[in-house]
């Protein structure tokens, strides 16, 4: 795949973007299919938000600023359903990312990610697959090629109780760390409670993950416990939605950290509440609110962080 680097900071570059995803979403998204009777095939997302981080860091390098600032932040998403029968369907996306921070441009971050998805049904379950790849720039430096492989079934024991299972893949190709390029291999487990007639639900799950880096010193044996409740709030504004989620992980290293000389030991706490305020059937605020305590034997892995987002979402 060809990747082209774009520099968010000349002049007129962002609204040249911007411009082209506007475009899209009314080309795609306000005109509907031939034929008053199909769906539309195509979705498309926009939003423009504002960040707001007491201490910026890249979990993934293990780089922390120590220090906060804020963020100008850009997302855009398009799909379209290449098949869409009753037992099979096939959707193409893609993914724009952009965070400018005010002081700390080092940790900018622009991503572009390319995705096929496919559903099925066989007998009473629900068979999916994924596929994506994504390419990502840190501080307007190649950064990141990631491809990602999600195949997994679902199955709904009641009415109200949904569970699914997968397997995940991942190849990461970090450009100027190469001792981090790895091979990730997971397994997963999800189980959903609907009520409030399928309106609301309750979800827990459970996530063993088995990274294999260049570098043995950052090879990790990682466990991962989440939970996740979503509902309306139409007693505060009519269609609202509030979201709030927790996720536990611990991560068994298994050789030894030179900078420390012994294996590394990281347990990470993660509570994140989101607010969506519908304006119209199209246009939302989000207020989204997220607090991260670290707890590593590595000092840079250790730390607290409190991250703020409200940002205005389009979509189709």
């Amino acid at each position: 795949m060809a990747f082209v680097r774009v520099n968010m900071r000349e002049p007129g570059t962002a609204i040249r973007i911007i411009a082209c995803f506007a475009g899209a979403i009314l080309v795609f998204g306000v005109h509907p299919a031939l034929g008053a009777e199909k769906k539309n095939p195509w979705k498309a997302k926009i939003s423009f938000g504002v960040e707001f981080d007491d201490n910026v860091n890249t979990s993934q390098t293990d780089n922390n600023s120590g220090q906060g600032d804020k963020a100008g932040i850009m997302e855009f998403s398009t799909s379209y359903k290449l098949i869409d029968e009753k037992k099979f369907g096939l959707e193409a996306g893609y993914d724009f990312f952009q965070s400018l921070y005010q002081d700390l441009d080092d940790f900018d971050l622009h991503s572009h990610s390319l995705s096929l998805f496919a559903n099925g049904e066989v007998q009473g379950l629900d068979l999916n697959a994924y596929y994506g790849y994504s390419r990502t720039l840190l501080g307007r430096n190649d950064f990141l090629g990631l491809h990602n492989f999600q195949p997994s079934v679902g199955y709904s024991v009641t009415p109200q109780w949904y569970v699914t299972a997968g397997l995940n893949y991942q190849n990461k190709n970090f450009v100027t760390v190469n001792t981090r390029d790895a091979n990730l291999y997971a397994a997963l487990f999800d189980s959903f409670y609907f009520f409030n007639n399928a309106k609301s639900f309750v979800k827990v799950g459970y996530k063993i993950e088995n990274e294999n880096t260049r570098d043995s010193e950052f090879d990790y044996l990682g466990h991962y416990l989440n939970a996740e409740f979503k509902t309306p709030l139409d007693i505060i504004l009519a269609k609202s939605i509030l979201k709030l989620r927790y996720q536990y992980y611990f991560k068994d290293f298994r050789n030894i950290t030179a900078e420390i000389g012994k294996e590394r030991l990281d347990r990470r706490h993660t509570l994140r509440a989101t607010f969506v305020a519908p304006l119209n059937d199209n246009l939302a605020v989000e207020t989204d609110l997220k607090y991260i305590r670290a707890l590593s034997s590595l000092e840079a892995s250790d730390f607290v962080e409190r991250v703020a987002t409200v940002s205005l979402k389009l979509s189709y």
